[in-house]
């Protein structure tokens, strides 16, 4: 048993517990809790019932809380495991917040010394799996967890080196602290549905970093740390990223340029050669994520060859800009991923022969005027309309003159049918809808899923 695991078990055991949230986490804080500490009782508070037909039926209804005020006893515990679903809001109650944490708090207490930890708007599995990839091909011992894989606890019984964990703002959220080597991609609005503005939203991604001190690294993209006013209060060592060359004073950098990776530290600059056209994935963005990892990966020793050969066979993700086929003479991307207007932006500068694209989905209240005004500017076409969004972005458009043809399509079949039907021949069809899936599917990958089937039955 690693000795952290020990250190966990030690500090809950003569605690009053409540899992808050039973789904995929918090099933797995009961079953970490019921190995570990199988005399202690457990309580669970979830405003569904129906997910604690689950248990075992020896379990004490007593201890079950559920209905609109799941949460009312809340205050009476010593320690509440939060799931990332529940916003902090829902504790507005409890007076003393000191007693809610989470498995990724409680993981990062003990185990930050073997984390890196990558969030960020978009491009955290894309740029986790590419350094689980790149350390696994090297030898290195890593497993991939958090909000990708399966839960953290699932993991500490049995694995003794490097965790990549993928850490979304709902996970940081009132988290106290951070992981030894932390990368912090991007932050756009997002998820403002669930925090009170963007700042909130912002606060929660920085606490990947706020808890670090001077014996560990953060790896953040130039823009951010141009920009940020959090650079004031950063202990850690920093290291840059971008697309471009850089010169800062005092700070390592990476530019992950087209066909050169340019590195400089203290010592000067290293030029590495590459060849883009063999990586598989595409666009500016992209690089971005691959010079996060880059400089997540040389944190292990490894050589500039050994990185660069793992980067070479590393595949991009479904709803990725998933190169789904080509049908009937058109090229077709899943790229179900982006839900916001900045990832659809990436998205079209990344498949510049995109001639119809399909947008909208779920309204969670973001703006959208940067992509009307990246769509006037265009090549693009044609614009198929999904959901509440696809009509407002439909509205904003009759305020403009521009080249364009709207259509409305009520389900993603008939999406694919328009785009069959509008989109010239040698050119291609994006689905990157830059809003939320939750109106008409499951998850972005249930969107991507039945886009994928349409487009090969409609083009068989």
């Amino acid at each position: 048993m690693p000795l952290e695991l020990n250190d966990i078990v030690r500090f809950l055991q003569n605690k009053k517990i409540l899992i808050a949230g039973f789904g995929r986490e918090g099933k797995s804080s009961y079953a970490f809790l019921k190995k570990h500490l199988p005399e202690r009782q457990i309580f669970i508070a979830d405003r569904n019932a129906k997910v604690f037909e689950e248990l075992p039926q020896y379990f004490p209804i007593s201890n079950l809380f559920h209905g609109d005020e799941y949460l009312k006893e809340a205050s009476q515990f010593d320690l509440i495991l939060k799931t990332p679903g529940i916003p902090m809001s829902a504790f507005s109650h409890v007076n003393n917040n000191d007693i809610i944490s989470s498995q990724t708090e409680l993981f990062l207490k003990f185990f930050r010394s073997r984390v890196i930890g990558i969030t960020g708007t978009k491009g955290k599995s894309t740029t986790s799996s590419l350094i689980h990839h790149i350390l696994k091909e090297n030898n290195q011992d890593s497993i991939l967890a958090g909000n990708i894989g399966s839960p953290i606890f699932d993991y500490l019984d049995t694995h003794k080196g490097t965790y990549i964990v993928e850490l979304s703002s709902h996970q940081l959220q009132n988290c106290h602290y951070s992981p030894h080597i932390s990368v912090l991609l991007n932050i756009f609005p997002e998820h403002l549905d669930h925090y009170k503005s963007y700042e909130a939203y912002a606060e929660a991604k920085w606490q990947i970093a706020l808890h670090q001190d001077e014996d560990d690294k953060l790896i953040l993209p130039n823009e951010l740390y141009q920009c940020s006013s959090e650079k004031m209060k950063l202990k850690a060592n920093i290291q840059v990223f971008d697309t471009e060359r850089l010169k800062l004073d005092g700070i390592d950098s990476l530019a992950f340029g087209e066909n050169s990776i340019f590195y400089r530290d203290s010592m000067g600059e290293n030029i590495i050669r590459c060849n883009c056209s063999k990586f598989k994935l595409r666009g500016k963005h992209n690089r971005l994520n691959m010079g996060a990892a880059y400089l997540s990966a040389a944190c292990f020793g490894l050589s500039d060859d050994e990185i660069m050969g793992a980067m070479y066979s590393f595949e991009a993700l479904p709803h990725r800009l998933e190169f789904v086929g080509t049908y009937k003479e058109i090229d077709f991307y899943n790229d179900s991923i982006a839900t916001i207007p900045e990832a659809s932006i990436a998205a079209l500068e990344s498949i510049p022969e995109s001639d119809t694209i399909i947008l909208g989905g779920y309204n969670r209240g973001i703006r959208y005027e940067s992509l009307i005004q990246y769509l006037i500017s265009s090549n693009v076409n044609n614009l198929i309309m999904l959901g509440e969004v696809g009509q407002i972005l439909k509205n904003e458009l009759r305020k403009y003159n521009h080249h364009m043809k709207v259509y409305d399509a009520y389900n993603i079949g008939m999406a694919v049918e328009m785009a069959y039907k509008h989109t010239r021949k040698g050119k291609a069809c994006l689905l990157s809808p830059a809003a939320s899936s939750y109106d008409q599917f499951k998850n972005f990958e249930d969107r991507g899923d039945q886009f994928k089937v349409a487009v090969r039955t409609v083009g068989a």
